[in-house]
């Protein structure tokens, strides 16, 4: 027996609708709104034309943010702190055009005036002696080069005694563009 939807509908109530429709039209025959998918769509399309008109106009402006945040640890210490101290002192050595390695060379044993003069006239002679290559050196087949070109330029090379002149302490200032 085939029921008449629309007789259906006008001798029950809105709550037995629903089931009638659907007990006697097939699912082929269902029509379902597509004005909610639709207005779905076109609402993300919106709003992903908004986020890029956004994005194009204050993007750049993001850039900026940089200038005024400060990311680094020491900000969020207090200038009293020693690591803010260190970092300072390390700041300032590095602005420098320093191109100095601080190389020291301990010699321990008894020191006395001769042992001392001795040094210090050997040193003098170390800008003029040549390091000499086991095999070629970049390319080179010259004998190598002075030892003048790893020492920076004006600075004296010298030994000095300890207080107990029980060591002897010499700098040589290297360069470190070698």
């Amino acid at each position: 027996m085939q029921i008449d939807p629309l007789m259906a509908m006008r001798h029950c109530g809105p709550e037995r609708e629903q089931n009638v429709v659907s007990e006697s039209l097939p699912n082929s025959t269902l029509v379902k709104p597509k004005h909610k998918n639709r207005r779905r769509f076109w609402s993300a399309i919106v709003v992903i034309v908004i986020w890029f008109g956004a994005s194009g106009v204050f993007g750049p402006l993001f850039g900026k943010l940089s200038t005024v945040q400060e990311n680094d640890n020491s900000a969020f210490l207090p200038d009293s702190a020693e690591s803010t101290k260190a970092g300072k002192i390390v700041a300032n050595f590095s602005k420098d055009a320093n191109t100095q390695i601080p190389t020291l060379v301990l010699l321990e044993g008894s020191v006395d005036v001769a042992k001392i003069a001795a040094i210090n006239a050997h040193l003098q002679t170390l800008p003029a002696l040549h390091i000499q290559y086991l095999s070629p050196y970049k390319g080179s087949s010259d004998s190598g080069v002075p030892m003048s070109d790893y020492f920076v330029p004006g600075q004296p090379l010298f030994a000095f005694p300890s207080t107990d002149g029980k060591a002897l302490l010499i700098n040589l200032p290297v360069t470190s563009n070698v």
